[in-house]
């Protein structure tokens, strides 16, 4: 059986420190991405062996799926050579470190880049904006407000006039994201791609939804926000923690074996 296994990264593979003060633990973790002199992420090393293990058989795909963009997604280094990785919210998807021509091709007449530039000129003039807009690898707009009340009225305004654009709040950041795609649709092309007969997926936020639903075995680790807005049934749930990522990986051994 061949498995592809997608993972979100952000608080699902890597952690932040405020994720560790949080969340203390026994497990043995090392640097996974820094920023200059500053330490952005851990990772746990018994799931960076696992996932080394994993990556390593040829029954196995694992993808990384993420929000970031390339120049993000780079900085992480646990030493993993994915062949595939879907990043920029399924805007992008890398096949051995350059984004894939079929994709960029699918995509190219189905995103419409003028009015992609007229929600970013009209998401910038809202009053609970507080930071400049920035349009991600050329695929989807990011922001930040920290009015999240006023935003979510406001908001509603750009969501009628932009019918093809998902906009989306996490605490403070607003991304603005056209319907063309997201890590469900590039995930199933993908899948279909590689001829993978089942998808194992773990993620932690509302932009990891639409991935987990396509999933055959989706999993939600206790400390995401999923979890804590019950988005998710109790049998969907993996303990919290920094090595939370082992028990869907002991999903994805189950179904190799």
């Amino acid at each position: 059986m061949k498995v592809l296994y997608a993972t979100d990264m952000d608080r699902t593979i890597v952690f932040s420190q405020r994720f560790l003060d949080e969340y203390p633990t026994s497990a043995k973790y090392e640097i996974a991405e820094t920023k200059g002199d500053r330490i952005i992420s851990y990772v746990a090393l018994d799931v960076k062996n696992k996932l080394h293990t994993l990556n390593n058989n040829i029954n196995v795909e694992v993808v990384p799926v993420t929000t970031r963009s390339k120049a993000e997604f780079e900085r992480i280094n646990i030493g993993l050579n994915n062949k595939y990785a879907i990043i920029s919210n399924g805007g992008i998807i890398l096949e051995n470190g350059e984004p894939m021509k079929e994709w960029e091709e699918y995509l190219r007449g189905k995103v419409d880049r003028v009015e992609l530039m007229d929600v970013f000129m009209d998401l910038g003039e809202l009053a609970s904006v507080c930071r400049k807009v920035d349009i991600i690898d050329g695929k989807y707009l990011f922001t930040k407000t920290d009015d999240a009340e006023t935003f979510d009225l406001e908001i509603n305004a750009l969501r009628i006039k932009y019918p093809n654009v998902e906009f989306t709040r996490q605490r403070g950041k607003v991304y603005g994201i056209p319907k063309a795609f997201s890590k469900s649709i590039a995930l199933t092309w993908l899948k279909d791609r590689i001829k993978a007969e089942t998808v194992v997926a773990s993620g932690d936020s509302e932009l990891d939804i639409p991935m987990l639903q396509v999933a055959n075995y989706p999993f939600v680790p206790e400390h995401g926000e999923l979890a804590k807005k019950c988005y998710v049934s109790p049998e969907k749930l993996i303990p919290a923690g920094i090595d939370s990522a082992l028990h869907t990986m002991k999903k994805v051994e189950e179904l190799i074996s």
